[in-house]
């Protein structure tokens, strides 16, 4: 719930005798998610989107090359 907050999201839940359905609201948009994991997916799915809208393009092709285990030019590194 904090990490929702910190983000700007809210969370609802609808139909609790039905196995409860979460409502994510964030930036104008809801999404529905069946589970408190879905949920904790969406958040993890949404903080690395906003993450590396924060990082510079070195910052980017530096985590590019590491999680390839390549370097910058798109070869393996030697092992």
């Amino acid at each position: 719930m904090r990490k929702l907050a910190a983000l700007g999201a809210t969370l609802q839940e609808e139909g609790e005798s039905a196995g409860g359905v979460y409502v994510v609201a964030f930036e104008g948009s809801l999404c529905r998610c069946h589970s408190r994991l879905q949920v904790q997916r969406w958040l993890k799915r949404t903080q690395r989107r906003l993450d590396e809208q924060q990082m510079s393009w070195a910052e980017r092709h530096v985590q590019w090359m590491i999680e390839n285990n390549c370097d910058d030019e798109g070869n393996p590194w030697p092992e």
